[in-house]
């Protein structure tokens, strides 16, 4: 990409009959520079720390009452499930899925397709709830100031967070009524 001059015209007037006139850079910058420099502006600006929104109460509802019914085994699975997807940048729904098909293969009977995304969707649960208590601590206490670097950090934690909620949700949506009964009868194999 070269960089494009532009001609000044032989009168003022004349500058419009030209044609768009357009200014390109002569090197393209990448899109995380350009956006830590606004991240970088907003916060020398003082700009608000974003906030953690609330999980949806219809996911809360229906996720305190698996956790309230799941066997130890069950909430054993998904602490360790939770803490291996947490450095992951997108957990996938089906490799979990299938961590659970593994993880209580001699269940009888064996899981269905519903009853492993529910486990799924526990697990992801917990890591959307372990981001959200990192974004927490994060949060500046008082009038405190986040650095460019925090505010990233923090806008990548809720966005996470957000994330793994519309796949609880959409999970939820699909699989909750028949897959809710393994959890409770499932036992460690």
């Amino acid at each position: 990409m070269s960089p494009v001059t532009l001609a000044r015209p032989a009168k003022r007037d004349d500058w419009h009959r030209q044609g768009p006139h357009r200014m390109t850079l002569s090197r393209p910058l990448p899109a995380l520079v350009l956006a830590a420099g606004c991240l970088a502006a907003a916060a020398a600006a003082g700009a608000p720390v974003p906030t953690i929104p609330p999980t949806p109460p219809d996911v809360a509802m229906k996720m305190s009452a698996l956790f309230a019914k799941a066997s130890p085994a069950v909430r054993e699975w998904v602490d360790a499930e939770a803490r291996k997807l947490r450095p992951m940048p997108r957990p996938d729904l089906a490799t979990v899925a299938a961590d659970a098909r593994q993880r209580f293969a001699s269940a009888v009977p064996p899981l269905t397709p519903a009853q492993a995304n529910l486990l799924a969707a526990m697990a992801l649960y917990q890591t959307a709830k372990d981001l959200e208590s990192e974004a927490r601590l994060r949060q500046p206490s008082g009038k405190g100031d986040l650095t460019p670097q925090d505010l990233l950090l923090m806008q990548q934690l809720l966005d996470r967070k957000s994330q793994l909620e519309t796949m609880i949700s959409n999970v939820l949506r699909s699989s909750y009524d028949g897959g809710q009964s393994a959890v409770s009868t499932l036992k460690a194999s």
